[in-house]
């Protein structure tokens, strides 16, 4: 997992002398994933080349690189935007209210 995150930030980075120290490491454990990956029956075509997207969900930052805003949901039954108790249950994390106790499923 830590060889995947550097590798990972490094290539977020942008910087062209990392890039060239990851790139090897980063292309075996693609390697070494796709050998763990039970595929029950043949593989197509291989995959047209995405387009680049801006990231939508959560991203890596660099050291001394700020955090992006986030604007919190608000409680679904009292709108209150305090800090929630997260409870995980089957896979699944809830959240509560502090101040009406409502649990919800999040969903990002």
């Amino acid at each position: 997992m830590f060889r995947l995150r550097t590798c990972a930030a490094a290539m977020l980075v942008g910087n062209p002398d990392w890039l060239m120290r990851v790139r090897d490491d980063a292309a075996n454990l693609m390697i070494e994933a796709s050998n763990l990956i039970d595929v029950p029956e043949p593989i197509g075509e291989p995959m047209k080349v995405l387009e680049a997207q801006e990231a939508t969900g959560p991203t890596w930052v660099a050291s001394g690189d700020s955090l992006p805003s986030v604007t919190p949901k608000p409680c679904p039954s009292c709108g209150n935007v305090a800090a929630r108790k997260v409870r995980i249950a089957n896979r699944h994390l809830f959240l509560t209210c502090p101040m009406c106790t409502h649990e919800w499923e999040y969903r990002p």
